[in-house]
């Protein structure tokens, strides 16, 4: 008879690859006490005292966010993602919180705390059902704030992760922020939760700290009890449950292996992106803020290949000014050049508009008014981000990309703005770059198709492949219903980046990918084979995409990519890819 209460080994469970690293040890399971949010009545008189009680919470828990990002920046020297915590002191001052609270407590006579928790919930719930990735992760620094102000209100003691008794890896549903930023990196070796995502700040903080971590595991703190033994795998999203004692020696092994690996990364982060024989690949970085750009320089990135310009916006709730638009595209252009910086413009749409103005909802907004539509349909709003990048632009080395074309009748009208532009800096006798290239985006099956007669009025064509998937294969990234549909290594992908790669070479333009497709070296290997010309991927993963491209052949990627083009299915490829791979020796 089978034993049932048999411990089953080497369990692997599949998460998202949020930070890199291995690590083996013991869990510790980390639960918050949720505290309890009681509703009381209070006279009149009361009413004031409340009110302050209220605000003089939200004092000490700024003060308490400024202390922590202080002691995170001493501790491990990211000046950049310290930022993070500065935001969450903003966020205490957002109207929709503070006033909402404080009317609350003024025209019900209620306590503090049930009116913070009404007001500060309708924010949360805004932020999770957008569709946004990006967005719906905000919700969780928010929640982060929340149970530090309620803590506040309540007199209550938080330990959190600063005095564990011994290295252990730590697994929770979820972290905030300030979890992260206080752990005592001695006796912590890495993290797992059941939420999160790529971009969730307390994912962000834990790469800064160098400690490897995976996230949206789903039910984890279901599966694992305190003591368990663990390996997690940041590099490939993977945990593994009462491993056997062979498993942990071979990943002893790969971490020695990983060790090795960093230190020859850096060997190679100021040396060119060029094949074994002979051919280069501009190999750049996305990035959305200014202090990102001293990654580009930091990960040894041949400039900026995709800056963002609308995050400008959504960080700040409204539409920038020309001036405020100018300071920080220069800052961006300065810290890289004498390297390009490909600005992006507006590419706002979907659940983005909710945070910048009242617009109607629209059915499907991923197929309505975004990007470029919208900045042709607000001329005004356009030509002042034109203004501000070529004004920026005499300060270095500019490319303007414009995204989400479907018709070459958008470009055109761009160009004539940017005529118009250029005239009126030239009367005002105002600096601006006069030499830059203009690009867009092939994000949609019609830019797609239709590359040769988009070619000849431009200068390059940058291929964003999360876009161009999606509309391709009919399938939305953010319904999990349908997620498992979506696959860039589908036949119908890759023929299309092979149609763009000849209709922009026939034109005598380059042709660039954007999509973070590009950081798995399985995918580089079969884009550069496909004849891409650069790559551009988050700074932190350029070192060992670098580091493939001087370890290949470029004949060898060709001839592979041909055989590509005639498989029928996303899964040969890959398998096919794998095999390839296997004979890349890197150096």
């Amino acid at each position: 008879m089978e034993n049932k209460n048999k411990i089953q080994k080497n369990v692997i469970l599949n998460g998202i690859a949020a930070s890199p690293g291995i690590a083996q040890g013991e869990a510790y399971l980390y639960f918050r006490n949720e505290i309890p949010i009681e509703m009381r009545n209070l006279g009149v008189d009361d009413v004031p005292g409340e009110v302050e009680r209220f605000l003089s919470a939200i004092e000490k828990s700024k003060k308490e966010i400024l202390v922590l990002r202080q002691e995170y920046i001493n501790n491990t020297g990211a000046i950049q993602e310290g930022m993070i915590f500065e935001a969450h002191a903003l966020i205490l001052e957002d109207p929709q919180i503070l006033e909402k609270t404080i009317a609350g407590i003024e025209r019900t006579n209620k306590n503090a705390e049930f009116c913070f928790n009404l007001a500060v919930n309708s924010v949360i719930d805004m932020f999770s059902n957008m569709k946004n990735e990006f967005f719906r992760e905000r919700a969780l620094d928010i929640i982060d704030i929340r149970r530090r102000i309620l803590r506040n209100l309540s007199n209550i003691q938080h330990r959190g992760l600063s005095n564990l008794p011994k290295p252990v890896i730590v697994v929770s549903h979820d972290l905030g922020p300030s979890d992260t930023a206080s752990i005592d990196k001695k006796n912590v070796k890495a993290i797992v939760t059941d939420l999160g995502g790529h971009t969730s700040h307390s994912v962000i903080i834990a790469r800064s700290m160098g400690l490897p971590a995976v996230v949206a595991l789903a039910d984890i703190t279901g599966r694992v009890k305190h003591g368990d033994t663990l390996i997690v795998d940041g590099s490939m999203g993977q945990v593994i449950l009462q491993p056997t004692k062979e498993k942990q020696n071979d990943y002893q092994e790969r971490q020695k292996d990983i060790f090795a690996l960093s230190r020859s990364l850096q060997q190679i982060r100021d040396k060119p992106a060029i094949t074994r024989d002979g051919v280069h690949i501009e190999l750049s970085a996305n990035i959305e803020a200014a202090d990102e750009a001293e990654d580009v320089i930091k990960h040894g990135a041949n400039g900026v290949g995709l800056l963002r310009t609308e995050f400008l916006c959504l960080q700040r709730g409204e539409f920038p000014s020309e001036e405020e638009q100018y300071e920080l595209y220069s800052a961006i252009i300065e810290t890289v050049s004498p390297q390009s910086v490909v600005i992006r413009t507006y590419d706002l749409g979907g659940d983005k508009f909710a945070l910048l103005q009242d617009t109607e909802n629209e059915q499907n907004p991923f197929l309505g008014w975004r990007a470029i539509r919208f900045c042709l349909d607000h001329p005004r709003i356009f030509k002042a981000q034109l203004r501000a990048i070529l004004r920026a632009g005499a300060k270095g080395n500019i490319k303007i990309m414009l995204p989400f074309i479907c018709d070459v009748g958008e470009v055109i009208i761009s160009k004539k703005y940017l005529k118009e532009v250029e005239q009126e800096l030239l009367e005002a006798g105002i600096p601006f770059c006069q030499d830059y290239e203009l690009g867009v985006m092939i994000e949609t099956p019609s830019a797609a198709i239709s590359g040769d007669i988009l070619a000849p009025k431009i200068d390059f064509f940058s291929i964003g492949t999360n876009d161009l998937t999606q509309y391709l294969l009919a399938v939305d990234r953010g319904n999990e219903k349908v997620a498992r549909y979506y696959d860039p290594l589908n036949p119908s992908v890759i023929r299309s980046i092979k149609n763009v790669v000849k209709y922009g070479h026939a034109a005598g333009i380059w042709v660039g990918i954007c999509g973070e497709i590009a950081a798995d070296p399985l995918v580089a290997y079969l884009l550069i084979g496909l004849g891409i010309d650069e790559l551009s991927i988050s700074p932190i993963f350029i070192p060992d995409v670098k580091r493939l491209i001087r370890s290949m052949n470029f004949s060898d990627a060709r001839f592979a990519a041909q055989q590509v083009l005639r498989m029928s299915g996303a899964r040969e490829i890959k398998c096919f890819l794998a095999g390839q791979l296997e004979g890349v020796r890197y150096f």
